[in-house]
């Protein structure tokens, strides 16, 4: 049986650091690429649907669609990201909640897009 994705259509284009196959969950690093997904990552978003040579762009079929939310202080991309008392996200301290993966950096006040991860 080939494999065929049914989804609404979630599609991310991320660079890769290391060459990965198709059909493998990915995570997001601070460094802004995308990578095979270890053991227990916090940061897996996806899974490619194709095979990516290293250093090469390729497509990741998210998990969930992508939101945006107002960051409270400065967030790196590739950081998890928690809710504060204020509705606003802060970069994930130790054992809170993490409600997504900063697609971009940002600064305090302003926008930023996140990808809910697979492991909540």
């Amino acid at each position: 049986m080939s494999a065929t994705n049914i989804d609404g259509g979630a599609f991310r284009t991320f660079n890769f650091a290391s060459a990965i196959s198709a059909y493998r969950f990915v995570e997001i690093h601070t460094d802004g690429t995308a990578r095979a997904a270890v053991s227990g990552s916090a940061r897996a978003i996806g899974s490619t649907i194709e095979d990516v040579a290293a250093g090469n762009n390729g497509t990741v079929k998210l998990f969930y669609p992508t939101f945006f939310a107002t960051a409270e202080t400065a967030i790196a991309l590739g950081g998890l990201a928690a809710t504060t008392g204020s509705g606003l996200v802060t970069t994930a301290a130790a054992n809170t909640g993490i409600v997504g993966v900063a697609l971009e950096a940002g600064v305090a006040d302003e926008v930023i897009e996140l990808a809910v991860p697979l492991t909540q």
